[in-house]
């Protein structure tokens, strides 16, 4: 009876010995090998696809809140790239406004440092024959770039990388498998004459409800409302209050108009120093040129003034110039705001007869008349 209970107390003994071990083993798996069904789903930011993480990349993962689920690792690694930086790889082709590569143009490129100021992330060359030029650096985010060449206006912009960051990202320390691409549009400069024009910070006031006509190389409306002599353009402002839309209603409409010329509206061109265009249009569709701007007290019905990326391109046509030149002459109106009586803008004009060009260097080519 002993011996038989000896026994059994061995067997339990060698029996909890091995549930002991199983349950070791069990508790010391890591949890990198155990598969996420699904990411975290509160954090859409994160464009990844579902996937095993390895068990270096956990280990590497730093101490930070709750790392149990794939996306917290992710995110936390995205968080590390972003501070300290991944590799990152860009490729630009520098074309011009007919879509030929422009040869030897002056590349600068930044890619953003965790560090201020730390100059291991800038990068200069020249384009190919082929107008492209690559770069790779580390970088925490973005990079920048200015293009320029003699004889065009220079152009700007940035290629962000940390949008693209993905589980390849956080497992090779690279933001992207492929580089990032861009193009780069260079305009040629035009060479035109010294562009006439002034800023018009001051109200312009002229009457309600009549054509006034407006002198570019006066920079004043014409007699009797002010000191100019031809009419280049022709403004019509008028005000309808309460009666016409309720109660603290108001509308102001602008009318501008040349005489047997052609107005038009353009945006500007965000990546280029230069935002106009270097010519004007050969034909245009229209003469004038309507903006309406309604409100009640609390809702803006309508609200068609010019917004600060547009700009009007104009040709107007004049028997005889107060300089003795007759033709057509082009110029440029934009920062245009206008309330009854009142109106404020900025303007260039090309002074030459029949010279279509409008795109006078920032430093060189306009005559503000400050």
């Amino acid at each position: 009876m002993t011996e038989h209970s000896n026994k059994f107390r061995r067997n339990l003994a060698i029996t909890a010995s091995i549930a002991l071990c199983l349950t070791t083993i069990v508790f010391l798996v890591p949890k990198s090998c155990i598969k996420e069904s699904s990411l975290n789903a509160t954090d859409s930011s994160l464009e990844i696809a579902t996937g095993e993480l390895s068990s270096k990349m956990l280990c590497e993962a730093k101490p930070r809140g709750d790392l149990s689920t794939v996306g917290s690792i992710l995110k936390q690694k995205r968080y590390e790239l972003t501070r300290y930086g991944a590799v990152g790889s860009a490729v630009l082709h520098v074309n011009d406004i007919n879509g030929n590569p422009v040869q030897d143009a002056d590349v600068h490129l930044y890619f953003t440092q965790p560090t201020e100021n730390d100059p291991t992330g800038t990068v200069r060359g020249n384009t190919d024959s082929q107008g492209v030029f690559a770069a790779t650096r580390r970088t925490n985010f973005a990079c920048k770039w200015k293009v320029s060449k003699e004889g065009y206006h220079s152009s700007q912009g940035c290629i962000m990388f940390s949008p693209y960051f993905s589980e390849y990202s956080a497992t090779t320390g690279k933001w992207t498998e492929k580089p990032l691409e861009a193009t780069v549009i260079l305009k040629r400069k035009s060479s035109a004459k010294i562009l006439r024009g002034k800023r018009i910070f001051h109200d312009l006031k002229f009457p309600t409800n009549t054509w006034v006509g407006f002198d570019f190389l006066e920079c004043d409306s014409v007699a009797p409302y002010g000191q100019g002599r031809t009419a280049h353009i022709e403004f019509w402002a008028e005000s309808c209050g309460h009666t016409a839309i309720g109660d603290y209603g108001i509308t102001n409409t602008l009318i501008l108009r040349t005489p047997c010329g052609g107005v038009a509206v353009f945006e500007e061109d965000k990546e280029t120093f230069s935002p106009f265009m270097p010519v004007a249009p050969s034909d245009f569709n229209a003469t004038s040129l309507c903006f309406t701007y309604a409100r009640t007290r609390n809702t803006i019905l309508k609200n068609e003034t010019l917004g600060r990326n547009k700009y009007i391109v104009f040709k107007t046509t004049v028997d005889r110039m107060p300089t003795g030149e007759d033709g057509c002459h082009y110029g440029i109106i934009r920062r245009l705001d206008y309330l009854p009586g009142h109106l404020q803008f900025e303007y260039f004009f090309n002074t030459e007869p029949d010279d279509r060009r409008i795109d006078g260097d920032i430093k060189h080519g306009w005559d503000l008349g400050m």
